[in-house]
């Protein structure tokens, strides 16, 4: 026996089934097509996350420098006039202001006196 694929008049019944099919695939497609687009979204933050790390090291690279944390210490400097503050790793002075009126203000130095029931 031979058979063909030829156009078969469908029942109410089919058509009613095949449209649930139809339903059921396009809610599919529209499922699928939205994972994709997340998934897209994903990779674009993770590409661009990517690309700024390697801006920012290519900067580093180029200058030869980069940003840490360094050691500083506020030094007064009497001859100027001036707070200084001094990174410690190089000791170089990276920022100065002139001393407040109250900065510029020097102990005396008295000899410390015991107070009566004082060691």
């Amino acid at each position: 026996m031979l058979t063909k694929k030829l156009p078969v008049q469908l029942s109410n019944d089919e058509i009613r089934l095949k449209g649930q099919d139809l339903s059921r695939k396009l809610q599919e497609l529209e499922d699928v097509d939205e994972a994709r687009k997340e998934a897209m979204r994903d990779y674009k933050d993770r590409i661009d996350a990517l690309k700024g790390e390697s801006r920012r090291l290519a900067h580093i690279v180029t200058e030869g420098k980069e940003p840490r944390e360094v050691p500083c210490e506020t030094v007064r400097n009497d001859d100027n006039g001036t707070i200084e503050l001094v990174r410690l790793d190089t000791v170089e002075v990276i920022d100065s202001r002139p001393m407040t009126p109250e900065e510029r203000q020097r102990p005396l130095p008295f000899p410390m006196v015991a107070h009566e029931g004082e060691p």
